[in-house]
């Protein structure tokens, strides 16, 4: 080994959670990278965020004759089946570690290599949106000369093959049966369905009002967005024989799943919400789509419309100057409703949160894994965080009419 040649740069924590030095960037700039063939990577968890925001560069990955194999482990409920579908699809094999033991698998090794380089990044980071861009997570990233550091870069790659089924008894080769299993028995998780977080103290769950004084609350810069292509299912393709550009109609991936809408919104009067029945078909599941229920007319002779029911349960934060919220309401029954005439999807908020509230806030819509359904964040312009997440908003709705039109984006 030349020590000279190898070179070695830290991940600070603190970068990653402002986004200037993020683990997703890293990913794409080596997937883009000509000097490398094959990436090996083994990790804890594993959602479909991440693998989403990078199907493209994945699709392009495997087309240039260049392979991918992970190593996922499912202890903790920590992967979801989205991932390993994802994984199925587009690496060239995956594998499962389970220790079934008072013990987690918990390695988060990134590994690419070819002829004369490779790079490997060893550290806390999981294949999850918080672990590759919104957590403070920290590691290594050594960079490999060949053959000059062929020692070193043989002990990187002994780290990922001494978890291969012929040296680890935890691990399996992934296949459809498998993930079927495992999904039935429990061991991992769909993303679609809500998760109740188990926690240890009286009542079920935490008392944020214990620690609202020891422990401030911080927004970490927002993830990046799910691409556009992702949900308008075109990509640009290169004819045969080469060629200008053409874009091709392709299959949405059958992965598709958010964690949170992105959206621009001008609150009316009368505590009504516009959200977008274009997002709604972006991804129904994420809004309980189709509705269940009814609205029940309050003038005889009025037409009754579908609506979500029972109404999710929210926390609500507004957000003004400061970076503490403003206002601040927990288990809100949210009311939302599918008017067909107009093809809208509305949200009815409460006269107090409407007060708060000033046009074309950004409304942070999220997933919730606590006890509510969702938790909604809305910042105003004027918030320090409202312009980071209205870089997310990458897709225009129709004006209908009105003079400026809103935006919104997934994460």
């Amino acid at each position: 080994m030349s020590p000279q040649l190898m070179r070695i740069s830290f991940l600070r924590p603190i970068d990653q959670f402002h986004g200037s030095d993020r683990l997703m960037d890293r990913l794409k700039g080596h997937l883009r990278n000509g000097a490398f063939s094959s990436l090996h990577l083994a990790v804890a968890f594993a959602k479909v965020g991440p693998l989403l925001r990078l199907l493209d560069l994945f699709r392009a990955w495997r087309e240039g004759g260049k392979s991918t194999e992970a190593i996922v482990g499912i202890d903790q409920l920590g992967t979801s089946k989205q991932a390993l579908a994802f994984m199925l699809e587009q690496f060239h094999k995956t594998y499962i570690a389970h220790t079934r033991a008072s013990t987690t698998f918990h390695p988060k090794f990134y590994l690419f290599s070819g002829e004369r380089h490779s790079v490997c990044i060893f550290g806390s980071h999981n294949l999850t949106v918080g672990g590759t861009e919104t957590n403070l997570e920290g590691g290594v990233e050594v960079e490999l000369d060949r053959p000059e550091d062929d020692v070193a870069f043989r002990a990187a790659m002994s780290c990922w093959t001494s978890l291969l089924p012929e040296s680890c008894a935890m691990t399996r080769v992934l296949d459809p049966d498998l993930l079927d299993k495992l999904f039935r028995a429990g061991l991992i998780f769909d993303e679609d369905v809500k998760r109740t977080r188990v926690t240890n103290v009286e009542g079920g769950k935490p008392d944020s009002d214990l620690t609202s004084g020891l422990f401030p609350f911080v927004v970490p810069m927002p993830p990046s967005a799910i691409p556009r292509s992702v949900f308008s299912g075109v990509t640009p393709a290169r004819p045969a024989g080469g060629g200008p550009l053409r874009r091709k109609k392709k299959a949405p991936p059958q992965t598709l799943s958010t964690e949170a809408l992105v959206m621009q919104i001008v609150p009316h009067h009368n505590g009504e919400v516009f959200l977008s029945k274009i997002a709604v078909n972006d991804n129904p599941r994420f809004f309980g789509y189709p509705f269940s229920g009814r609205t029940i007319p309050k003038k005889a002779g009025n037409p009754s419309y579908p609506q979500r029911e029972p109404d999710p349960i929210v926390k609500i934060s507004v957000f003004g100057r400061r970076k503490q919220p403003t206002v601040t309401k927990e288990n809100y029954g949210l009311n939302m409703v599918y008017y067909e005439r107009k093809s809208e999807i509305r949200i009815t908020l409460s006269p107090d949160l409407i007060r708060e509230i000033a046009p074309f806030s950004v409304m942070v819509m999220r997933l919730s894994e606590g006890p509510h359904d969702y938790e909604l964040e809305i910042f105003n312009p004027e918030s320090p965080f409202h312009e980071k997440f209205l870089a997310i908003c990458n897709k225009i709705m129709p004006s209908g009419g009105a003079e400026r039109s809103r935006k919104y984006g997934w994460l």
